[in-house]
């Protein structure tokens, strides 16, 4: 039996629930597809996502490269 590494993954539904799945996979490295049936949801969620991870990143609460990871990532 071999271990197999997950490298990326889809989100489906980019509300508050369906975005921080979003984001914690990719500040864990991962790359991440958000998609919704609305392209503007997911255009909010993205704009929203980032803007929160520069603030938590400002403030401490993630560790520093984290914004940069993420928007790399997403």
């Amino acid at each position: 039996m071999s271990v197999q590494i997950i490298r990326s993954a889809a989100v489906i539904g980019a509300g508050y629930m369906g975005g921080g799945i979003a984001q914690s996979l990719a500040a864990s490295g991962m790359k991440v597809t958000l998609a919704d049936v609305s392209p503007e949801a997911t255009q909010r969620s993205l704009e929203r996502l980032l803007g929160e991870a520069r603030d938590f990143e400002a403030q401490g609460l993630l560790t520093p490269g984290s914004y940069d990871r993420i928007m790399t990532n997403l």
